[in-house]
């Protein structure tokens, strides 16, 4: 009994180096590497993809932007959760999206959903990507999600306020007016606020090794963020204020909708004008930050890999040197 004990324990210890030595060759270097030229060609792809879709099929866009956004943000929450950075998923942006997918599968004649998404699209979100500088980078799939998770939801919405052809299944209201773009959708925003909440600081508030996006903003106790979320209430509440920030900022954001909604002119003009702001910034990196952290961390990771391999080798000779030991002694005693 003891022998096959034994031999179990030297299957799995065999499996687990086995496992690890996987790893290693697909976090080395070159798979590195290799991953990101795939995730460049894929994002290059991407935007010349949804670019004709968007202009030649149109009415394509909303199963193709549902397809996308089901694949990135749970490609996103599995490489979060494991990081411990799964609690940026409550984040407002995702519910949003989560609001655009119900709309297109779920609620699609509902006049206070449109509103309530467009006003979110061409808000809060599309807005958020000079306030937080995302950027068109190419080469990693956690900087093209983000700035599918803020931009394309307005590319969804202007397909349909202005490029698919009515009767579809989709109900367009004509017109909007300023209070329905911003009273109603200030209603499922309110209990957004406060499902965030409810689980942030109440229900996982002993959970203080999750990183949420304000603690990440709050973390250095300084900088102009942090000056305004410490002045209305302390800043032992800082995080109170954050929440207010966010929601004078979602009203702000929400306002130029109206004038949205009504000109497709102007609609065109500032996507165009933010889609070339995060250009810009993927300009900026590629240029200032890329190519020094870029082969700085691949020589890092080398090292790192380097080290493993050392360990595992050492693992694995003694491992033999058990078995070979063990079998020795069971010929001896045979």
């Amino acid at each position: 009994m003891e022998g096959k004990l034994d031999t179990v324990s030297d299957a799995h210890e065999r499996l687990q180096l086995k496992k690890d030595q996987l790893l290693l060759r697909v976090s080395s270097a070159s798979a590195l590497h290799l991953r990101s030229k795939l995730t460049f060609i894929a994002g290059v792809s991407n935007a010349l993809f949804t670019a004709y879709l968007l202009g030649a099929f149109p009415a394509w866009f909303p199963i193709a932007y549902s397809v996308k956004a089901v694949l990135l943000i749970t490609l996103r929450f599995l490489y979060y959760y494991h990081h411990n950075y799964h609690y940026f998923l409550l984040d407002f942006c995702y519910s949003a999206n989560a609001l655009c997918l119900l709309y297109l599968w779920y609620a699609p004649n509902s006049p206070a959903l449109f509103y309530t998404i467009f006003a979110f699209a061409n808000g809060p979100l599309l807005w958020s990507i000079p306030t937080w500088r995302n950027s068109m980078i190419f080469h990693e799939l956690d900087k093209i999600s983000s700035l599918f998770i803020h931009l394309d939801p307005a590319l969804l919405l202007y397909a349909l306020r202005f490029k698919i052809a009515q009767p579809l299944r989709y109900t367009v209201p004509e017109s909007a007016s300023l209070p329905a773009l911003l009273l109603v959708p200030f209603a499922p925003y309110l209990v957004w606020q406060l499902l965030y909440w409810a689980k942030v600081y109440w229900l996982s508030a002993h959970k203080t090794d999750r990183m949420t996006s304000a603690s990440f903003m709050l973390s250095e106790k300084k900088g102009f963020i942090y000056d305004l979320c410490a002045y209305p209430f302390g800043p032992a509440r800082a995080k109170y204020g954050f929440m207010l920030l966010q929601l004078v900022y979602t009203l702000l954001t929400m306002l130029p909708t109206y004038f949205m909604y009504h000109s497709e002119l102007l609609y065109v003009v500032i996507v165009v004008c933010i889609t070339i702001w995060s250009t810009k910034n993927g300009a900026d990196y590629y240029m200032e930050i890329f190519a020094r952290r870029y082969h700085s961390n691949l020589a890092k990771q080398d090292a790192k890999i380097q080290h493993a391999e050392a360990v595992l080798k050492e693992k694995e000779a003694k491992l033999k040197d058990r078995i070979s030991s063990r079998n020795g002694k069971r010929q001896h005693a045979e």
